[in-house]
């Protein structure tokens, strides 16, 4: 295993980061690449995140998460409202 620090210099862990250049969430499933030791690192449409990138990384809580999902479904209510209109 390869030692992978984020942007604030601590190592992964299981979790959800946001990706600094992109503004996109990224998540690390604590796993590791058998052929390579790389941090294996979703993001959203099944995109993996290239192990170069993992220092621009920064933890968000959960609880931001959270949010951020809440938000999305009352975005999506509303459009769907708007639809059916």
């Amino acid at each position: 295993m390869k030692k992978s620090l984020d942007s604030e210099g601590k190592e992964l862990k299981k979790g959800f980061y946001m990706f600094i250049k992109m503004n996109k969430i990224a998540y690390f499933t604590g796993e590791f690449d058998s052929s390579n030791g790389d941090p294996i690192i979703k993001m959203e449409e099944n995109k993996f995140l290239p192990p170069c990138f993992i220092d621009e990384l920064y933890r968000i809580e959960k609880k931001e998460v959270e949010e951020l999902v809440n938000n999305l479904r009352k975005r999506a209510n509303w459009l769907e409202k708007g639809l059916k209109d």
